[in-house]
């Protein structure tokens, strides 16, 4: 899947892009106990007894702390992230031999909040919504896909390589659904990693099984995710079926391998202004008001499909807002999303 490079010329390209990689602004040191303040539960997501909770109490708490640390100015790009993925990672491959270990804390950890001095390099900045999962009437999906009340997408355009036009866009979502006593579970759509023409973020089809990547500077980066899992470009979504919202498992789980989120475009729409020229997204999700339906959810029937022809699907219900969007501090640099390992034996035709 991955192009072969030398090692030499690996480290050589890391040593010259550690050079140009830079500080993104607005990336000071400001650490997760920072956004408790006045109104906020004093039980923090790394606390001894947060996972006891209810699922909605934990959506309280996480939102409370992005509430109280809403940005005034929306931060930028600097235009360095994806460089700097590559030349962390193999700096640290070079001076502390950690570079798998590192990025195996995306895909265990049992966290909602991100480890201390860690970054988000890639979807650097989003915003994020409480959500809820309205299942579709007589769909067979068992646990989470049965219904969720309190969850949280966070929706944002990653760093673009430097190969990328300037109107490509790579438009993803996290989405997290959290359980009575028990850690919350994740997954991620995304359209591909190789993003997209244009830069409407609801234009397009995601899918947690994206094809294998083409252009150069994302096939490099996929080494390093590489090591970890040669399933990179997909996560897990069957683990959502063995377990309920209310912490209880069912019987019989039932849960697809592939699952498609089809944008509801006719009601978001109604809230922003469709652009395809480059632009900061984050701009079009300030007007969607809670109880707007972002997502259609449907499980394919036949894996693997890419995200604009599923074929033949299922729906399973809805993903809708309960709240409006917000953009900050603590959702950019705190929020954690796990990326839930693909373990399945079945590859793309």
């Amino acid at each position: 899947m991955f192009g072969a490079m030398r090692p030499f010329t690996f480290v050589a390209m890391a040593l010259q892009l550690q050079v140009i990689a830079c500080k993104t602004p607005n990336s000071d040191s400001t650490t997760q106990s920072s956004h408790v303040a006045a109104g906020t539960p004093s039980l923090g997501p790394s606390d001894p007894g947060y996972e006891d909770l209810t699922g909605c109490q934990k959506q309280d708490i996480l939102w409370q702390r992005m509430v109280n640390s809403k940005y005034a100015t929306l931060p930028q790009w600097s235009g360095r992230e994806v460089l700097k993925v590559m030349t962390d990672s193999i700096a640290m491959k070079i001076f502390h031999g950690s570079t798998k270990a590192y990025y195996e804390v995306s895909m265990q950890r049992q966290s909602d909040e991100m480890p201390p001095g860690r970054k988000k390099v890639i979807h650097t900045y989003g915003q994020v919504a409480k959500v809820k999962f309205v299942p579709a009437p007589g769909s067979p999906y068992s646990g989470l896909f049965a219904g969720v009340s309190c969850g949280l997408i966070r929706a944002g355009t990653a760093a673009k390589a430097p190969t990328f036009a300037d109107n490509d866009s790579v438009p993803g979502v996290a989405v997290k659904f959290l359980i009575n006593g028990q850690p919350s579970r994740n997954f991620m759509g995304l359209y591909t990693l190789d993003g997209q023409v244009g830069g409407d973020f609801f234009k397009n089809n995601f899918t947690n099984w994206t094809p294998p990547v083409k252009v150069p500077a994302v096939i490099r980066l996929g080494t390093v995710f590489s090591l970890v899992s040669n399933n990179f470009n997909r996560v897990d979504v069957k683990y959502l079926g063995d377990v309920q919202e209310d912490g209880t498992h069912p019987a019989s789980p039932q849960a697809p391998l592939q699952i498609v989120l089809i944008p509801n475009r006719a009601d978001v729409t109604k809230y922003y202004t469709p652009n395809d020229t480059a632009h900061d997204t984050r701009e079009d999700f300030k007007s969607i008001p809670s109880g707007t339906t972002l997502y259609q959810v449907a499980a394919v029937t036949k894996p693997w499909q890419p995200a604009e022809a599923p074929g033949d699907v299922t729906v399973m219900g809805e993903i809708v807002t309960t709240s409006e969007f917000i953009a900050s501090d603590y959702g950019d640099k705190s929020l954690f999303f796990r990326h839930q390992l693909f373990t399945g034996d079945i590859d793309p035709p």
